[in-house]
């Protein structure tokens, strides 16, 4: 039980320390800079933090307008919908209205033969 133990601690050891080799490898060939100094790391991740809630500003400033185009666009839709209602009540009005005349010049008529 013992070795077992040894043994999951000897992987995860080397697992961990073949990580952060590969992370400065990658560093020092990113940056260019051998060896990696450790306050350059530091400014670094800061300057990255520092971009992601730049992006997490702007990204929500965009929702916030993409919204208030939509809420726009369905305010001129519901407008737009209530001059149509209007127009129709108004054109079936006139239609009832020239049924009216026309029934009235049929009497009118029928009543002069």
């Amino acid at each position: 039980m013992k070795n077992f133990f040894l043994e999951i601690l000897k992987k995860l050891i080397s697992t961990i320390l073949f990580a952060v080799l590969m992370f400065v490898a990658s560093y020092c060939f990113i940056t260019g800079e051998f060896p990696p100094k450790i306050e350059n790391m530091k400014k670094g991740l800061h300057g990255l933090q520092a971009q992601v809630q730049q992006l997490n500003k702007i990204r929500e400033s965009q929702m916030a307008k993409l919204a208030e185009a939509a809420n726009q666009a369905d305010t001129a839709l519901e407008s737009t919908h209530a001059l149509d209602q209007a127009e129709i009540k108004y054109q079936q009005a006139l239609l009832d209205k020239i049924k009216d005349l026309e029934a009235r010049i049929a009497r009118l008529e029928s009543q002069n033969k």
